[in-house]
């Protein structure tokens, strides 16, 4: 009776864990979700985007993180994170590259200045930080 007792505890754990890790991975996939459109959105209002760039910079955006997580993934397996900071800059650059060719020269202008200033963001973050 106690060895069924306690199987049938380790198995609610079971459950409990799976279920508990599963909401978490949906949590972070909505809260990811969330990011990609509001940059998306975010692109859209300050470079003034049209409907078709907008479908465009909103493929390329996500097949863009598709590769940035693989990247990720395969750097996590890695005792050398050179590689993978080196592979992420790259990604990040083929990204402004691609989002740079659906613009028109204007929009380029504002995609320069739009991303001076998140990194002063980001800069001030880090600092404020350390």
């Amino acid at each position: 009776m106690l060895k069924k007792l306690f199987l049938l505890a380790f198995v609610f754990l079971f459950i409990s864990t799976a279920y508990i890790n599963a909401q978490n991975r949906l949590q972070q996939l909505k809260a990811y979700q969330e990011k990609v459109e509001k940059q998306i959105k975010t692109l859209k209002d300050t470079l003034s985007l049209t409907d078709d760039q907008t479908k465009k910079v909103t493929v390329i955006i996500k097949d863009n993180n598709k590769e940035l997580i693989s990247i990720v993934q395969k750097g996590r397996r890695s005792d050398d994170k050179t590689e993978m900071k080196k592979a992420v800059l790259n990604n990040l650059i083929d990204l402004d590259k691609k989002i740079e060719s659906v613009l028109t020269d204007q929009q380029k202008e504002k995609y320069a200045k739009y991303k001076k200033a998140k990194m002063e963001e980001r800069i001030k973050e880090y600092i404020g930080n350390n």
